[in-house]
Order: structure tokens, then C-alpha cells, then sequence
């Protein structure tokens, strides 16, 4: 009998679906804070534009972490190739 659970196989594909729906979704927000910041900028909003600029800013070192979490994720199915032995 199997232990009862997820089987590491389908938790490893559930985090990376959670991770790729939140990319997308980070990326669909700088879209349209993009929009909204060149709106802004154009009726002399410059408090709501640089605020615009930060909130992108950010989600583009969100979206840098997150792809290095995928990549490392995805580095996870060949641990110990290649490792020399003692």
C-alpha cells in the first residue's frame, strides 16, 4: 500500500502552474499600470505616474524571481546527474 497524498511528481507540476498564473498575471497588471501611468503622466498626474513606475518596477523584480524559481524547478528532475562520487 502507497502512503496517502499527492505524489511528489503532481506537487511539482502544481507549483509550477501556480507560478506561471501568477507571472501572467503580474504581467497583465504592468500592461495596464503601464497605460494608466502614460495617462497619468499626459494630465500631469506626476504623484500617480511615479507611483505607476514603482508598482512596474516592482512587478518586474517579482516576475525575475519568479522565473528563477522556475528555472530551478525545472532543474529538479536531473539532480544527482552528473554528481562524482566519493
Amino acid at each position: 500500500m502507497s502512503e496517502p497524498g499527492l505524489n511528489p511528481g503532481a506537487l511539482i507540476a502544481a507549483q509550477r502552474v501556480s507560478l506561471i498564473t501568477t507571472i501572467i498575471g503580474s504581467i497583465i497588471l504592468m500592461v495596464f499600470v503601464g497605460l494608466m501611468t502614460v495617462a497619468w503622466f499626459s494630465n500631469e498626474r506626476w504623484g500617480w505616474g511615479v507611483f505607476g513606475v514603482v508598482v512596474i518596477a516592482v512587478n518586474i523584480t517579482f516576475v525575475v524571481l519568479q522565473l528563477r524559481k522556475l528555472g530551478k524547478q525545472g532543474n529538479r528532475s536531473g539532480e544527482g546527474k552528473g554528481e562524482k562520487k566519493a
